[in-house]
């Protein structure tokens, strides 16, 4: 958020300023990442592991339940700062395609959440409706008629 003000504000590429922060970014995440390898290696009462519980999934099953957790997220970052850092799209279109794409991403949600059926009895979590609400990207034909009479 802070990138999308900055960036006209000091006249740079918010797309520049996007890039140049995700190598700091990724070095931060990496040295979290290290400190708590270093720190549970010197201190292993600090990350002690859980015991082994019979019901739990064997380690493929683990991973695929975490690579099928990581899709959506990893498609909808991509399709609003991938779609910045390549260049195909300006913030403001690639704030539209991260709202297309949680709306989309809610759906397919729901979908798989209650696959028989259009509409669930029950919301899924507490305060869902359970309804996907597009909002057309035009004002109707009456309103820019409307502008026009005022202004012209």
């Amino acid at each position: 958020m802070v990138v999308v003000i900055l960036g006209p504000v000091a006249d740079v590429d918010v797309g520049a300023l996007f890039m140049g922060m995700l190598f700091p970014g990724l070095m931060l995440a990496l040295l979290y990442i290290l400190y708590i390898l270093v720190r549970c290696i010197i201190r292993p009462q600090d990350g002690q592991r859980l015991p082994p519980d019979e019901n739990d999934p064997p380690l493929a099953r683990k991973l695929m339940i975490t690579a099928v957790a990581l899709v959506p997220p990893v498609i909808l970052i991509f399709a609003v700062l991938g779609t910045i850092l390549l260049g195909w799209t300006m913030p403001t279109e690639a704030a539209a395609m991260g709202a297309l794409g949680s709306d989309d991403g809610a759906l397919c949600t729901w979908l798989t959440m209650f696959p028989y059926s259009s509409v669930s009895p029950r919301p899924a979590l507490p305060g869902m409706t359970g309804r996907v609400v597009r909002v057309p990207a035009s004002r109707p034909s009456h309103h820019n008629q409307a502008i026009e009479n005022t202004v012209g």
